[in-house]
């Protein structure tokens, strides 16, 4: 005779599961044979879920745990299957799932279990992190397995001392740097007393004389600092003398902007004559385009959407302010698409397109400022970011995001508008690490991080002036550049600062002045230790580690023009820059 005996209990029933095994066992007891058995089928997945339906993590905790009424009993690679499933879902992770609270949720296990996950998610852990990888790619693939041994190291589940031997031995390695130096860099931001108090002496010494390579400059900058060591010889940039080796006048006005045209391996520049050119590597005119009714104050070029935009000033009062879309045509070059122009709207000062914008939903979760947060990539958007100014005097500076692909370019309506800056927006740029985010500077000393997925900014740079606002610099904030985890910004103040990009809410990490002028324009080298500066008064490589500063030069002398916008190539070779003069100056650093 066989008899099967199915029962479910659902997750508001948990709290009786020892109960209802403790029967079953009772009851098959005495008539228990090789072929009697009792099997508990434990559905982790569904209890670990509830989290995103806003079930506390006590509440989940509690509830695995009644289903592991012993350790004999419990077979771990059901539930660390489970916890890899959601940590380590890349998808999930674009989508803005923070895994914060699944860590919290494994530290309120019971310890045996803990111990049965960490032999679980550590071999998959390193089984990523040691496969060979360049030292440019992108660490979003590699951030999720990072925190998590972080955190492992933090519940100390894995050794300290075991983990720095480790990190060690991958950062040695060409091929196992990038993610070395990944885990590294979480695992000093969550468990630096750990590492100070706990490691042994030794490990953290043969680390110290491990991790010395330029390209993670920055990330190496903060580690040290964190644990103490003192500053390591300079490894930047090969030179630091910028000499121009070319100067090229075609516009017969004023060059506002510039664009690198990565798709064609150009550089765009515009002036207020109303013409856009676009420059050859060998420094020829390629195409150039005649604005009719407009001149160009602000230009982006993206390779994924393959468009140019615009911001348009009229060039007569009949007009109005726009944005004019430009398509890459393979034989004609650019060709205009579209034309958005707003009654409304007196100035479209700055205008960013997005390779990996997420959609917008404000009634989405707030920013996690871990970096474990990434957010929607929808490839059905094509989205772009504008700054406006409103000729109603009573609106205030709008921060616009837009669709492309929701209509036609010319009848475009803002997906979301943010009304949180007081003056001028001045510079948008794309977060550097995390998809769906970006950064926004303006005229009232500001700098603002934004999820597009919010109504409201996610956070801001800087410290409390008199008013209690948040400000980064004293003036306008004329420029923002990035790279990784680091954001470089000037002002009318005569200020460079550095910010952690990971310390929202924080003072600058560091501040320098070139030539106490107003500065203009700033662009992160082809190491982030060093940037390019133009200020009022020349142009400068400033060394951000030592502050030591190195003025370009024109022939024999000092470039002495102000320039208006820099940009690097797309291989970060030379440097093209235009302003007062009417020229495109190109400048190769020896």
């Amino acid at each position: 005779m066989r008899i099967n005996i199915d029962i479910e209990l659902t997750p508001d029933e948990l709290p009786m599961a020892k109960e209802v095994i403790t029967l079953l066992n009772q009851l098959t007891g005495q008539y228990r044979n090789s072929s009697t058995r009792v099997e508990i089928k434990r559905d982790y997945g569904q209890i670990l879920r509830q989290i995103e339906e806003g079930k506390s993590v006590d509440q989940v905790a509690t509830e695995i745990n009644n289903l592991i009424p012993n350790m004999e009993s419990f077979q771990p690679q059901t539930l660390c299957q489970e916890f890899e499933n959601i940590l380590f879902d890349a998808e999930a992770l674009h989508n803005g799932r923070s895994l914060l609270p699944y860590f919290a949720v494994m530290a309120r296990l019971s310890e045996p279990v803990r111990f049965a996950l960490r032999d679980g998610l550590v071999p998959h852990i390193l089984q990523v992190v040691a496969a060979k990888r360049p030292l440019d790619v992108d660490r979003m693939d590699i951030l999720c397995q990072a925190e998590c041994f972080a955190v492992l190291v933090k519940m100390e589940l894995v050794d300290v001392t075991r983990a720095v031997v480790t990190m060690t031995a991958l950062v040695q390695k060409q091929e196992t740097r990038c993610a070395a130096v990944t885990m590294l860099g979480k695992t000093v931001e969550m468990c630096l007393s750990l590492l100070s108090e706990k490691c042994d002496p030794t490990a953290i010494q043969t680390l110290k004389t491990a991790i010395d390579h330029h390209i993670f400059e920055y990330d190496l900058t903060y580690i040290r600092e964190n644990l103490g060591w003192d500053k390591p010889i300079e490894r930047g940039l090969a030179g630091t003398q910028l000499m121009m080796t070319s100067s090229t006048q075609e516009h017969n006005g004023i060059i506002y902007a510039m664009a690198c045209d990565k798709l064609r391996d150009t550089m765009v520049s515009s002036s207020n004559d109303g013409t856009i050119i676009s420059w050859s590597k060998d420094r020829k005119v390629k195409d150039k385009i005649q604005m009719a009714k407009h001149y160009a104050c602000a230009i982006d070029v993206s390779a994924s959407q393959k468009a140019m935009y615009v911001c348009g000033i009229p060039r007569d009062a009949k007009n109005s302010a726009a944005v004019v879309c430009y398509n890459l045509n393979e034989k004609s070059g650019w060709v205009q698409k579209g034309i958005m122009e707003r009654d409304t709207v007196k100035l479209v000062s700055c205008v960013k397109l997005s390779g990996r914008a997420s959609g917008c939903s404000p009634a989405g979760p707030r920013f996690n400022p871990g970096w474990a947060l990434a957010l929607n990539t929808n490839d059905s958007k094509r989205l772009f970011v504008t700054g406006e100014s409103m000729k109603n005097t009573g609106e205030r500076e709008k921060v616009r995001v837009y669709d492309t692909s929701s209509g036609s370019f010319n009848k475009l309506t803002p997906l979301i508008s943010y009304e949180e800056h007081d003056d001028i927006i001045t510079c948008l740029t794309e977060h550097p690490i995390l998809p769906g985010l970006f950064l926004s500077a303006s005229k009232d000393c500001s700098i603002k991080l934004w999820d597009s997925r919010l109504s409201s900014s996610a956070s801001s740079f800087g410290v409390p002036n008199s008013t209690g606002k948040i400000i980064a610099h004293d003036k306008m904030v004329t420029c923002i550049d990035t790279h990784e985890f680091s954001m470089v910004s000037v002002s009318l103040d005569s200020t460079v600062a550095v910010w952690d990009i990971r310390k929202l809410d924080r003072p600058a990490v560091k501040r320098s002045t070139v030539d106490n002028t107003g500065i203009l324009k700033v662009a992160i080298g082809p190491t982030n230790t060093k940037v390019v500066v133009a200020s009022l008064g020349g142009l400068y490589v400033l060394d951000l580690l030592t502050g030591v500063k190195t003025a370009a030069l024109r022939g024999n002398e000092m470039a002495a023009v102000r320039y208006h916008d820099l940009r690097w190539s797309a291989d970060k070779s030379v440097l093209w820059a235009g302003g007062e003069d009417k020229s495109v100056d190109v400048y190769t650093l020896s």
